[in-house]
C-alpha cells in the first residue's frame, strides 16, 4: 500500500514539470496553452440597458434599476481575445450638455466572456454627451501583444487609443468633432501647363474647414527622391485661405529646386484641425502611426523642357528574336548586357546578344542556343538619351530601386 502511494505522488509531481507555460485561453478546455502574434481589439461595445433590451440604442443610457433614483447604467466592451487589463487608463468624460469633465467609473473583468465592465458611479444625465477612451497602455492580451484601439492589424503605439461616443437620454445635446482632416488636393502653379518649376506655389488643400494652421507651417517636408536627402528649407509657408467650398487651403512657395530632379513631397500627420483630430493621410476614417500623404513630382529641366522618364510601350518575340520598344530614344550605352538579361523556364540564365534599334527608340534581344519560354529582365538603371532612369512601373518618377524593374514573360 505504501508503495503505491509513494508511485502516484511520483507520477503527479513528473506531470506537472512537464506542463507548458499558460500563456492564451483555449476556446475548448478554458486552459491557457500557446502564445500568439495577433494584437486585441474590441469586438463589440454597448450599454447594459441595450443589452437588456431598455435602450433605443447600443451607444444610449437608460435607467436599468428601478429601485434608485436617477439613471443607473453600464458600458459593456467585449474584446476579440482574453486579455489583461494593465492600467488606470480608462475614462469616461462628459463632452458637451449638462456637464463637463470626468466620470468617475469602476469596472470589473470577465475572463469567460472577455467582457469588461463598466459601472458609472456619477449621475448619468440626460442631455448630455459622454466619451469613453481606453488607451493602448490600459489592455494588453495574454501574450503581451498591445490593444490594437484603432483595429487596423498595426501596433500604432499612443494613437492606438479606442474611443466611443454615449448619450445620456433625450434631448440629445452636441456631439463632438471627430472628424479626420484629410488632403483632398494639392496641385502647383504650374500644373495646368503639365511642368513643375524649380520656383514655383504649391497649394494644399483639406477636406476640412477647420485646420489648426499652426500644425501646417512645420507640417510638409520635401526629399529629393529616389535618393531622400532632406530638401526641407526649399519649403516655405506663404499663408493660408479657403477654397470657394469653404475648406482650408495651404500655400507654400518652393524655391531652389534642381531642373530635372524629383521629389517626394511629405504632408506629416502631425497637422490637426482645432479639435485636436490628426490628419488622416489614406482617408481611411482612422489615425494610424504612418498616417503621412506623400506626394511625388519632377522639375522641369528648363523654362520649357518637361522631364520625360522612358517607359515600356510594347514587345514582342519571334523565334529567337525579342524586340523591345521604348517611348524616348535611348541612351545606348544602357541598352548593355548589365542592364537586360534573358533567363528560360527554369530561372538559368539565357545568352544573348543585345543591339539597338537605328533611331535608338528600341533594343533587339537574339538568344543564341535557345527557343524555350521565358523571361526578359529590364533594369530601373537603362536612361533616355537625356539622361532620365527607366519608369517601368509608369508612375511618373523613373529609376526607383525595386520598383522600375520590369519582367516580361515570353
Amino acid at each position: 500500500m505504501k508503495f503505491k502511494i509513494i508511485m502516484s505522488i511520483i507520477l503527479v509531481v513528473a506531470g506537472c514539470s512537464l506542463k507548458k507555460l499558460p500563456t492564451s485561453l483555449n476556446d475548448n478546455t478554458g486552459k491557457q496553452t500557446a502564445y500568439e502574434s495577433s494584437y486585441p481589439f474590441v469586438s463589440d461595445i454597448q450599454t447594459a440597458s441595450w443589452f437588456y433590451g431598455v435602450s433605443s440604442s447600443r451607444s444610449r443610457f437608460a435607467d436599468i434599476d428601478n429601485t434608485q433614483s436617477g439613471i443607473q447604467d453600464r458600458i459593456l466592451v467585449t474584446f476579440n481575445e482574453p486579455v489583461t487589463i494593465k492600467g488606470n487608463d480608462i475614462h469616461l468624460t462628459a463632452v458637451d450638455g449638462r456637464k463637463s469633465g470626468n466620470v468617475n467609473i469602476s469596472w470589473t473583468y470577465d475572463s469567460n466572456l472577455m467582457r469588461l465592465s463598466i459601472e458609472i458611479l456619477d449621475t448619468i444625465l440626460d442631455s448630455t454627451t459622454y466619451e469613453l477612451s481606453i488607451a493602448q497602455s490600459a489592455i494588453s492580451d495574454l501574450s503581451g501583444n498591445p490593444f490594437d484601439g484603432n483595429n487596423n492589424g498595426k501596433d500604432d503605439g499612443s494613437l492606438d487609443k479606442y474611443t466611443q461616443i454615449f448619450r445620456g437620454p433625450r434631448p440629445n445635446a452636441p456631439l463632438p468633432d471627430r472628424t479626420l482632416p484629410y488632403v483632398s488636393l494639392v496641385v502647383f502653379d504650374s500644373t495646368l501647363s503639365g511642368d513643375v518649376y524649380s520656383d514655383d506655389s504649391l497649394y494644399i488643400t483639406f477636406g476640412d474647414n477647420d485646420i489648426d494652421i499652426s500644425t501646417v507651417q512645420n507640417g510638409v517636408a520635401l526629399f529629393s527622391y529616389p535618393v531622400i536627402n532632406d530638401y526641407t528649407a526649399n519649403v516655405h509657408w506663404a499663408h493660408s485661405d479657403t477654397t470657394f467650398w469653404g475648406n482650408t487651403r495651404a500655400v507654400f512657395y518652393l524655391s531652389g529646386l534642381t531642373a530635372g530632379q524629383s521629389y517626394m513631397l511629405l504632408i506629416k500627420n502631425s497637422i490637426a484641425d482645432t479639435a485636436g483630430n490628426l490628419l488622416d493621410g489614406n482617408n481611411n476614417g482612422i489615425v494610424e502611426a504612418d498616417d503621412n500623404d506623400t506626394v511625388f513630382f519632377s522639375v522641369a529641366r528648363g523654362d520649357t523642357e518637361v522631364v520625360r522618364y522612358p517607359t515600356l510601350t510594347s514587345y514582342n518575340r519571334s523565334g529567337k528574336i525579342i524586340n523591345v520598344y521604348f517611348n524616348r530614344q535611348m541612351d545606348i550605352s544602357t541598352l548593355s548586357a548589365e542592364n537586360i538579361k534573358c533567363f528560360d523556364n527554369t530561372g538559368a540564365a539565357v545568352s544573348v546578344d543585345i543591339d539597338a534599334l537605328p533611331d535608338t527608340t528600341g533594343v533587339i534581344v537574339t538568344m543564341k542556343d535557345y527557343e524555350g519560354t521565358g523571361v526578359l529582365y529590364l533594369s530601373e538603371n537603362i536612361r533616355s538619351y537625356e539622361g532620365f532612369q527607366f519608369d517601368g512601373n509608369r508612375n511618373g518618377i523613373g529609376g526607383e530601386p525595386g520598383l522600375d524593374e520590369v519582367f516580361l514573360s515570353f
